[in-house]
């Protein structure tokens, strides 16, 4: 498969001049799911990762995704033992429609108002999702940094979510006049190291960089992508939400200024906090109606800052964090995954033009 480089040249520009012209203003062991988790690599070492192109429609190789996190110091029927907080993620409905996020119309003015630390909570946060394989591993540590088993997934094409800023290290290479290959192209493609380093407290991946290197997809990887084909990534993008979850977002804001719990029965059908189980709670049919006004006592508010405050060590910048910028193991009601059953057409005519040549250099020894 190969992608136009002078056409996401062309659209990353235009793209960069619509930015501009806006101003300013799971479960289980580690990596035992679909996301490769490169957050959870030893401090001073790197993954060697090779990105592949997007089995749908789309020019680029990566898919852009912004949710946001309510947070909840309680979750009503579950002890949460030692866990300061818990997050329940969101789409931003901003993405959808101008003036639809019922968050984003609270917030919009807080910042101007001094309250930094209560915008930033509530903020959208961007991250960027690809695909590939993982070339060099380099095994995973728990956040004592011990080491910890980690179990290789069937299908060895991985997702990785990646922050903004290592998402610009990645596509800087498009911009570059003198690479003349995408860099996901089969033949001459190139791998991505990305390198976790420590600045202070915080993770920190700016020695991330493309290998200078081109070289093409080993044998088992194409055995890979035979087997599994590709995945279509806008299918881990949260679609527009209907009007029911949309007043289930507006109540779950509300509920999480006013530093009440989260209740099961009443949201469980439509956003969950990620990392709680729910297995013993019964669930019962739930009618969410308009929100109430909630008079929002500060102290209930300061407390919950506090709390969170208390987490912060997964926050590295206003716009960046240590830990993914949203959970892995989404519900379904946030990330509908869909599994690819057949590789996509363009990707098998590849496959087959790499197996001729292959055979007539094999001949030809």
């Amino acid at each position: 498969m190969t992608l136009d480089m002078n056409a996401m040249r062309a659209l990353l520009a235009a793209e960069e001049e619509k930015n501009q012209n806006r101003g300013s203003g799971g479960s289980g062991k580690i990596g035992e799911g679909p996301v490769y988790p490169h957050w959870s690599i030893p401090v001073d070492t790197m993954a060697v990762v090779r990105f592949l192109p997007d089995g749908g429609e789309n020019p680029f190789f990566w898919v852009d995704r912004t949710i946001r996190k309510i947070p909840f110091t309680a979750v009503k029927g579950v002890d949460l033992g030692n866990r300061q907080t818990v997050d329940v993620q969101v789409p931003d409905l901003e993405v959808f429609e101008k003036g639809l996020d019922p968050i984003q119309k609270t917030i919009s003015p807080w910042w101007n108002e001094g309250r930094h630390e209560e915008y930033r909570t509530y903020k959208r946060r961007m991250s960027h999702i690809y695909q590939g394989f993982v070339r060099v591993h380099p095994g995973f540590v728990d956040g004592k940094g011990n080491p910890v088993d980690a179990e290789q997934p069937e299908n060895p094409i991985r997702r990785f979510i990646l922050s903004p800023k290592i998402h610009e290290t990645v596509k800087a290479i498009i911009m570059n006049a003198k690479v003349k290959h995408s860099p996901v192209d089969f033949d001459h493609g190139r791998d991505f190291e990305i390198h976790l380093r420590k600045q202070g407290q915080f993770n920190n991946y700016d020695a991330s960089q493309w290998s200078f290197e081109e070289d093409g997809l080993t044998d088992d990887e194409i055995a890979a992508l035979e087997k599994f084909g590709l995945e279509s990534l806008k299918d881990f993008v949260p679609s527009r939400p209907d009007d029911a979850h949309i007043n289930a977002i507006e109540e779950l804001f509300q509920a999480s200024l006013a530093g009440l719990p989260y209740d099961f029965e009443r949201w469980g059908e439509f956003y969950r906090p990620g990392g709680v189980s729910f297995e013993d709670t019964t669930k019962t049919s739930v009618q969410v109606d308009k929100t109430e006004s909630v008079t929002v006592e500060g102290t209930k508010t300061k407390d919950l800052l506090d709390k969170v405050k208390k987490t912060a060590a997964t926050e590295e910048t206003a716009a960046d964090s240590v830990e993914p910028p949203f959970e892995t193991d989404t519900p379904k009601e946030v990330v509908v995954e869909k599994k690819t059953t057949t590789t996509s057409t363009s990707t098998a005519d590849l496959l087959a033009k790499l197996k001729a040549q292959n055979q007539k250099k094999e001949a030809a020894e």
